[in-house]
């Protein structure tokens, strides 16, 4: 399997579905995607906080020009 290049949702999305296919096909054991499923969700927890921490920052942005 290639490594991949995660940068958003759609990108753990895509390696979890591949995943699930490799496991069904025997390409990969349970351990392997255990640990693949691990860093996705940990991928996507990491992905989820910085997209809510840019929002915030636009946020405070906005209510500071108007005061």
């Amino acid at each position: 399997m290639a490594r991949p290049n995660i940068r958003n949702s759609s990108d753990i999305l895509k390696l979890l579905n591949r995943t699930i296919e490799d496991l069904k096909a025997d390409k990969i054991d349970n351990a392997r995607a255990k640990t693949i499923i691990y860093a996705c969700n940990t991928a996507g927890q990491i992905i989820k906080n910085l997209e809510l921490e840019k929002r915030l920052e636009e946020l405070e942005e906005v209510a500071e020009g108007r005061r």
